[in-house]
This record gives C-alpha cells, sequence and structure tokens, in this order.
C-alpha cells in the first residue's frame, strides 16, 4: 500500500491529480471523505467537492462503513474500550452509473451511505465495549449545559455522571453508552450525539445574530522537531477565530510571529477535546495548547459552522443565479 502526502482536511488540484494517476494506472485508490475520529459519534460533513471529484475519477466505486468502531476509542478518552465492530463493504456506482448520475443524485447517495450517528446506530446492535459508562474527557465535548444553557460548567462525577455545577443538571452513563436522567432535572438526552448537536447549533444561531463574533485564547505554540520526531514548544501567543479565519499572533523562536488561516473551505481540523488544535500552512503544522484547553472544542465548532454557513451561502448563491 503507498500514501499520497497531504495536508488533512484540505485538498488541492496537484492532491487530485496524483489520486487520480492512481486510477489510470488501473490501481485501486482509497479515500476517506468521511473517515475523521469524530468526539461525539456524528460523521464530518463530507466536503461538496468530493462529489465531482468521483464523477471525475471515471471508475467503479465502492464504499467500506463500519459500526461500533467510534465506541472501541471514543476520541475524547484514553485507550482502547475493546468490543464488537462490524463493517460493510458494497458497490456504490458501476463506472457507466457514475457516468449518468447527476451530482445531486451522486450526493444524496453517497450521503446516505457514508454519514452516520453512533448512537443511533448503536440501538440497532447493542453492543458492549469495555468501559463505556465511563464519561471521563466528555465534559471537554458536552461543554454547555442543555438544562441552564451556562457554558464550561460540566464536570464528571464518580466517573460516569455528567453533572452541571451551576443548575445540578445530571445524566448517568450506562454500558451501553447511553445516557440516563436519573434525577429528572432537564432534558433526557439519550444520545451523547444529540447533546453536542445541541451545542452546535446553539452557537451556530448565536453567530448568525452577531456575524462578528470572535473567539481569543492565549496559547502555547509547537511545532514537529523532525530530528526527534514529536512536537516542541516553540513560542507562545494569543489565537483568535472569526468569520476571516484564524489569527494567531505572538512569537515563534524568539521572533515575532503572525499567521492567518481562512475557515471558510476547511470543515474541521485536527484536535484532541480539552487539549489542542492544529492548523496547517503549507508543510509546517502549528499545534495550538490553548492556556484553558476547555475552549478547544468550542474553536472546533466555530470552524464546522463557518464552514457549514460558507456552504449554505454558496448553495444559495447558485439557486439565485439558476432562477
Amino acid at each position: 500500500m503507498g500514501v499520497i502526502p497531504k495536508q488533512q482536511f484540505q485538498t488541492t488540484v496537484k492532491d487530485m491529480k496524483m489520486m487520480k494517476t492512481v486510477i489510470e494506472h488501473g490501481e485501486p485508490l482509497v479515500i476517506y471523505p468521511a473517515g475523521l475520529m469524530c468526539e461525539d459519534g456524528l460523521s464530518t460533513p463530507i466536503p461538496s467537492v468530493t462529489y465531482k471529484f468521483l464523477k471525475w475519477l471515471d471508475a467503479d466505486v465502492y464504499v467500506a462503513r463500519s459500526y461500533g468502531s467510534y465506541f472501541v476509542m471514543p476520541k475524547w478518552t484514553g485507550g482502547l474500550r475493546p468490543g464488537r465492530t462490524n463493517i460493510d463493504i458494497c458497490k456504490l456506482f458501476s463506472k457507466e452509473e457514475l457516468e449518468a448520475i447527476s451530482l445531486e443524485n451522486l450526493k444524496t447517495a453517497t450521503d446516505k451511505a457514508l454519514l452516520f450517528d453512533a448512537y443511533r446506530e448503536q440501538e440497532k446492535y447493542l453492543s458492549k465495549y469495555a468501559n463505556n459508562q465511563k464519561l471521563n474527557g466528555l465534559e471537554h465535548v458536552l461543554y454547555q449545559c442543555p438544562h441552564c444553557g451556562k457554558e464550561f460548567t460540566i464536570t464528571v462525577k464518580q466517573g460516569n455522571t455528567l453533572s452541571c455545577t451551576e443548575c445540578g443538571y445530571a445524566q448517568f452513563g450506562d454500558v451501553y453508552g447511553f445516557l440516563q436522567n436519573e434525577q429528572g432535572i432537564g432534558p433526557s438526552l439519550r444520545y451523547i450525539s444529540d447533546w453536542s448537536k445541541q451545542i452546535f447549533n446553539n452557537l451556530k444561531e448565536n453567530i448568525r445574530q452577531d456575524p462578528d463574533y470572535t473567539l481569543s485564547v492565549n496559547t502555547v505554540i509547537k511545532m514537529v522537531n523532525d530530528a526527534k520526531h514529536k512536537f516542541e514548544e516553540v513560542g507562545i501567543g494569543t489565537l483568535s477565530i472569526s468569520s476571516a479565519g484564524f489569527h494567531l499572533e505572538g512569537t515563534l523562536k524568539g521572533a515575532p510571529f503572525t499567521l492567518d488561516v481562512p475557515v471558510g473551505n476547511i470543515p474541521t481540523l485536527p484536535f484532541s477535546p480539552g487539549k489542542h488544535l492544529e492548523l496547517q500552512h503549507g508543510n509546517d503544522i502549528y499545534r495550538c495548547v490553548p492556556e484553558d484547553g476547555k475552549l478547544v472544542m468550542k474553536f472546533i465548532n466555530l470552524v464546522k459552522i463557518y464552514y457549514e454557513l460558507r456552504t449554505e451561502q454558496s448553495t444559495q448563491s447558485k439557486a439565485k443565479a439558476f432562477s
């Protein structure tokens, strides 16, 4: 197996030509348009360019879907949680079908095959995973209370209960990964994905109401030491995000440093909840370790929101142009 080096979540024309070459040489090409290790059981939106890219490849398309892998290693916790996983592999389109199908129908069929909600799928399988009821680390993902609406008040009690320090709202984790509202305070959110989506939608509505919203945090900056093959601290600065994109300003290796990265075309970024996120610029990766790690998930939600809003605006513009 060979690999094609590229920036994560970002694809250039050069990348696509290299992938096309694989097909032209009669070799199989494996791509992961929704292969992100997700933090809440919800798949990452598939970049819109993917559908045109599939038609351009002009080849048979197969899809492989796994079930249960999210519960084996949730992004918000450390280590493995052994348990059952399943995988289905099927032919999605033949080369001839791909040529004839419209982009709209191609998108519908591809999304249906790849997008997922791990918690709703778990209702079908009801598989148990080791320590599945343990919720430590999930407070960094579900950072807003669905009852009182306060942010960063969620804590973990006794390892298996998410509780709000402000209003007393609490959800208990069971062996299947579902949540149980045993105290009867506030809404019952059985799926972690539903709680996460509620936080996302609340923030998205806030952005609609305040397009000039900016989130900032002091951060340590790390980069890869090629000799040691690991990230090392190289500076400090302030990281901000707005509709214009990321702005990182500070000192890097003792010199003044400024970096601007637009976010409208990026569906998400590499990150670890409660710990860090990574900005990519050319061949360089800047790992930002915020002074307050709780803000990492909010930064990532904003990246996803700005991507969605840009996609919605593009769709509306095309619809107006067509009409």
